[in-house]
């Protein structure tokens, strides 16, 4: 997944070049492809997101809401997602592995949004509705080290809303 290939997986790449390995990356930004791909083709390993059976969790991770710096919620150091209730969200659409892990939490509690609005790609469309001011998004902790100056990151503090990482292998080593 694009999360895991941006930030943890070109150290890794390092290394197993210097160990002498050749490999074949696949960047796939939905969860449920690179596991079904994953188990159809002759994979070694696999990382996506989310995924229960077969897989060993790797990475356990908050959420945070991404908020313009001017924004009352910017004042805060953690939030809950009854904060989130009330504001208007920008989520990144249906496939996206970030919205269904939110709407499953929302549907798991009975939450439901005042308003929010849908963009087919996550990061950088995203981002400049939240430096316009327009609401608040949600994204893995993993993905919040380069974000505008314009905005802020702030920690989303409920013990059943976050997301895992996991690591699919066709390999016992």
């Amino acid at each position: 997944i694009p999360s895991i290939a941006n930030t943890m997986l070109p150290p890794i790449l390092k290394e197993m070049t210097l160990l002498g390995y050749h490999y074949e990356v696949f960047i796939i930004s939905e969860s449920q492809i690179i596991e079904q791909q994953f188990y159809l083709d002759e994979h070694d390993i696999g990382f996506a997101q989310d995924i229960k059976q077969g897989s060993i969790c790797i990475l356990k991770e908050p959420y945070c809401a991404v908020v313009p710096i001017n924004y009352p919620l910017a004042e805060k150091n953690m939030i809950t997602i009854n904060d989130l209730l009330n504001v208007p969200l920008i989520l990144p659409d249906k496939k996206s592995d970030i919205r269904k892990s939110f709407e499953q939490f929302l549907n798991n509690h009975n939450y439901r949004p005042d308003s929010f609005i849908e963009v087919s790609q996550n990061d950088p469309p995203i981002i400049s509705f939240i430096e316009a001011g327009m609401g608040v998004t949600i994204l893995p902790k993993l993905l919040i080290n380069n974000l505008p100056n314009n905005v802020k990151a702030v920690e989303i503090l409920d013990k059943d809303f976050y997301r895992t990482v996991n690591l699919l292998s066709n390999s016992s080593k």
